[in-house]
């Protein structure tokens, strides 16, 4: 694993398991102890022949082993806050809102505390009602003053499995095990699951319109740029890359991988290993079967997460690729922007970026949509990148097309298009489908009409993906795209 990646979590958050495996200790202490308590408390049911003195010594025991739970916990709740502080110096998208991390560990000490005052209750004659009483008080408390009712709400089996457990790898250091690197990794990818699942506490509610596998297949079965544009771009890293012995790529929001998958095969010096990132884990594994299955030399890693999360901790690659995947961070997030391309300049040779043009046809439907909910149109375009990067960047067009004669005629397939073009929710967009219909069939036009010189320059086949060829009578729109190239000559790069 890349140096950076140690300096920024292994030496912040040390692996030891020794943390993870105290806190399973002092679980199983707190239940012996709760299980003490109830048998001191009713000792005199349970036990009706035990002498007072025993009965006295249980309790003692009790409470003296409710005592050591509390600050064991408590200890606990305080150096998995500090790692979660340092870890956070290292991670800042991640919210303050991820210190909720830590209730458990608080309400394992102050459970284990009102055990104590239980069971000391009952020792001293008052019954067991002064601990139903400490146990009450708390509790309403924390329900009408702390929020702890709101948080209640938020523990649904989900949100425990894709948040609070993942959180682990940061509060309680490495799953016994577990090697560094693996622990590494979780690390890093649990800033994804806090930004995905953490409920009410860090919702971005945006990214999902950006991500969604099935949608996206639907989105991308239309376009022609894996079998037009990537052969292109494939020619642009040959240029920068062929005079390596050997190399390295990060393709930021990979997909499904059928653009990849071409520019891959259109070059004889391929990378012996690919760092892929997408928010979707439907969307990674795809790309995983795909590549792997087609290139099994080179190495695959994945992250799971949007780079406007995880930039920092990126390591080195020789190229960096972002194909059509900028749009999250351009249209909602422009306030890093700068700062998240400035990044990715740093840790590559050669930047290769890809955007649909302010020209491009196509974006007259998603412009036709957008107008007629009379909502705001966020789209960025090559144009907004081009503003972020050196000024000498090689900047080149390229025509492409989408063929949607297929969801032109059906339902589902149009409103799945329709959602993630447009980054609008489906059941916006339902009762407005004839709407949509119609404005589809005006802005596309007929393969044979298209200019001889456009026909000249697109290929017969629709999508690499479905190898769909197209026929005289597809309806198709017409789209631009912008291709960006930055070399290490002009961003500054270099191997870390």
């Amino acid at each position: 694993m890349d140096d950076d990646i140690y300096k920024r979590f292994v030496t912040l958050l040390p692996p030891s398991p020794f943390i993870h495996t105290s806190v399973s200790v002092a679980g199983m202490y707190l239940v012996l102890t709760t299980l003490s308590a109830i048998a001191s408390v009713k000792s005199s049911y349970l036990f009706p022949d035990l002498a007072p003195y025993w009965r006295a010594t249980l309790a003692d025991i009790t409470f003296l082993n409710s005592a050591i739970c509390a600050v064991w916990f408590l200890l606990l709740m305080t150096i998995a806050a500090y790692r979660l502080f340092c870890y956070r110096r290292s991670a800042p998208s991640v919210s303050v809102a991820a210190y909720v991390l830590v209730y458990p560990l608080l309400a394992a000490g102050i459970f284990a505390i009102l055990v104590g005052i239980t069971s000391a209750s009952s020792a001293s004659g008052y019954g067991d009602h002064l601990g139903l009483l400490a146990l009450a008080l708390p509790l309403l408390i924390g329900m009408e003053f702390l929020g702890l009712q709101k948080w209640i709400k938020g523990l649904d089996p989900q949100f425990i499995s894709n948040y609070m457990r993942p959180g682990w790898s940061v509060l309680l250091g490495r799953r016994k095990g577990a090697s560094a690197e693996e622990h590494v990794l979780e690390v890093v990818g649990f800033q994804s699951r806090f930004n995905e699942n953490a409920s009410d506490l860090q919702k971005r509610p945006l990214l999902h319109l950006y991500g969604r596998a099935h949608s996206f297949r639907v989105f991308q079965g239309t376009l022609s740029s894996p079998v037009q544009t990537a052969p292109f771009v494939a020619s642009e890293i040959r240029s920068a890359t062929e005079a390596l012995p050997s190399w390295t790529m990060t393709d930021v929001g990979c997909g499904d991988g059928s653009f990849t998958v071409e520019l891959l095969s259109r070059l004889e010096n391929k990378p012996t290993r690919i760092v892929c990132i997408d928010p979707e884990r439907e969307t990674l594994s795809e790309y995983d079967r795909i590549v792997s299955s087609r290139f099994p030399s080179i190495t695959i890693r994945r992250y799971e997460d949007s780079v406007e999360r995880i930039y920092r901790t990126l390591e080195y690659s020789d190229v960096i690729l972002a194909s059509h995947s900028l749009y999250y961070l351009l249209d909602n997030e422009a306030d890093i922007a700068a700062t998240v391309i400035r990044s990715l300049l740093e840790r590559c040779t050669t930047f290769v970026g890809v955007l649909a043009s302010r020209d491009s046809d196509a974006y007259k439907v998603k412009r036709g949509v957008i107008g007629h909910l009379a909502l705001t149109d966020r789209s960025s375009f090559g144009g907004d990148l081009v503003s972020l990067l050196p000024t000498d960047t090689k900047r080149l067009s390229r025509d492409s097309i989408m063929e949607i004669s297929h969801v032109i005629e059906d339902d589902d397939l149009l409103l799945e298009w329709c959602s993630y073009f447009c980054r609008i929710d489906r059941s916006v967009l339902e009762p407005h489908i004839s709407f949509i219909r119609t404005l589809l069939e005006t802005a596309s036009i007929a393969w044979d009409s298209l200019p001889a010189c456009v026909l000249a320059d697109i290929p017969h086949v629709a999508c690499a993906k479905y190898k769909r060829r197209v026929v005289p009578s597809c309806r198709v729109l017409l789209h631009k795209e912008e291709v960006f190239i930055a070399s290490n000559q002009t961003s500054g790069g270099g191997r870390a």
